[in-house]
């Protein structure tokens, strides 16, 4: 595995992602991705996350100033 396929098959393996078939406006075949709500909820503990890291960094940096 390699790329952005990687990364779809994993969060679809965890369920935060699905995948279904379409077609292109050229009328291929594609696989597309809808985010589910197992999805959202992982992004919003990541975010909260985020804000918690950003903000122990940013006190350390101003404490050392």
């Amino acid at each position: 595995l390699h790329g952005a396929f990687c990364y779809y098959y994993y969060h679809e393996k965890n369920g935060y992602v699905e995948s279904y078939d379409g077609y292109a406006e050229n009328g291929k075949r594609r696989t597309y991705y809808r985010v589910t709500d197992l999805g959202r909820q992982y992004y919003q503990e990541k975010c909260e996350e985020w804000i918690l890291t950003k903000e122990v960094v940013e006190y350390f940096i101003e404490r050392d100033k």
